[in-house]
């Protein structure tokens, strides 16, 4: 079904075809057939040819140039450009997600890591990267900027990586034909950040230690987009709820204490990461349950630096065994590192398994499942231990 929005952004694709569009895609066919360095009909040829101009011929050139099917060379005639069959992907994140005051410094090396990448494909193989924003959707206006709209709308762009896109958005590229290989919001295919399985690897480790009267913290953020679109007839993944059942499930299965009341999930929150830390510790101390507490999971590294500043400014917690996610090479933690266990997650890997999805649906070997799950690299204990688990 098509949206309002769908149609509204509709543009070239609806108006009448002009003869330098007729020269254009005869031209582009022919390049495509001759194959790249070949040698193409001179313009006096290709004006008797479409019966046509050499204004009218001249444009459908300057368009073929820019798209990198074309290269003209003076007095020696027109050619096939070389880059004729590379691959052409654009890079899509939200803009909001990244340098803002209230971002979380992940989306900021999840970007560098990307670059790297980009760089180092580039030298190897015919591929071009290209980097995008997406606005937040205001009414009915297309939120991806013009010129890449256009790109998606002549054919241009080969693939789409996206990071935060909303379901307009990635319905409007997928219905162009483009894949979008999607983190952190909608597309085509998944990578996602397997946060029950990172759940119950920190509830274990909790345990092995000795702890008894443990509780887990899952951060949240005020925003409309979600992991993975539900089909229509089925409840909406809540990845919330698969925390706190997954909570549930190991503190039973070591026959300890649950209650509800030890999952504090702060989803719709307006407030930034670190301060639904730092509130949640707060919170802590002043219902008098640090001293009930031997044993804290906190799901997000910025949340869990919120929460260890209150505990500091108090002069608490220091006998509670602390966990929390992490993302490798990430600074976030670096303060706290002797006093608590890293969960880490390797962005490396999350680029790497985003980059192998697109290869592979470019190749046309369309995966068995439409998502990949990615689980946290490694356990590290407080700096005064080290590190003692590599893997998952």
């Amino acid at each position: 079904m098509q949206t309002s929005q769908n149609k509204k952004w509709k543009r070239s694709s609806e108006r009448a075809e002009t003869k330098v569009d007729v020269v254009h895609r005869s031209l582009r066919k022919l390049a495509f057939e001759s194959g790249s360095n070949a040698k193409l009909p001179t313009i006096d040829e290709m004006c008797q040819s479409f019966e046509t101009s050499r204004v009218t011929i001249n444009e459908a050139l300057q368009q073929l140039e820019s798209q990198n099917v074309i290269f003209r060379q003076r007095g020696s005639g027109i050619y096939v450009s070389p880059k004729l069959f590379q691959k052409n992907i654009a890079l899509i994140v939200r803009a909001s997600w990244f340098r803002t005051d209230s971002a979380s410094v992940f989306w900021d090396l999840l970007w560098s890591k990307f670059i790297v990448a980009a760089q180092t494909r580039s030298e190897v193989r015919q591929e071009s990267l290209t980097i995008h924003t997406v606005r937040s959707k205001s009414g009915p206006e297309q939120p991806l900027d013009d010129h890449l709209a256009k790109l998606i709308e002549e054919g241009r762009v080969d693939a789409v990586l996206g990071i935060g896109l909303d379901y307009d958005t990635a319905e409007w590229i997928k219905a162009h034909g483009v894949p979008v290989i999607a983190f952190a919001g909608l597309g085509s295919y998944y990578v996602v950040v397997n946060m029950p399985e990172a759940a119950r690897i920190g509830l274990k480790h909790l345990i092995g230690l000795g702890c008894r009267s443990i509780r887990m913290w899952a951060s949240g953020f005020n925003d409309d987009v979600k992991n993975k679109p539900h089909q229509e007839g089925e409840l909406e993944h809540d990845a919330y709820t698969d925390l706190r059942v997954v909570f549930q499930e190991v503190m039973e299965a070591h026959s300890l204490p649950y209650s509800d009341e030890l999952f504090w999930s702060y989803d719709g929150s307006s407030d930034p990461p670190h301060q639904q830390g730092y509130n949640a510790s707060e919170r802590l101390i002043h219902q008098g349950l640090v001293s009930k507490t031997d044993g804290l999971l906190i799901m997000n590294d910025v949340m869990a630096m919120g929460a260890l500043k209150a505990m500091r400014s108090h002069g608490k917690g220091q006998n509670i065994e602390i966990v929390s996610h992490a993302n490798r090479d990430s600074s976030v933690l670096y303060a706290y590192d002797d006093q608590i266990t890293r969960l880490e997650f390797d962005p490396n890997e999350l680029v790497r398994l985003m980059f192998n999805l697109l290869d592979r649906v470019l190749a046309g070997q369309l995966p068995e499942s439409d998502t990949i799950t990615l689980g946290p690299s490694s356990l590290l204990l407080p700096s005064r231990k080290g590190r003692i688990k590599e893997g998952n």
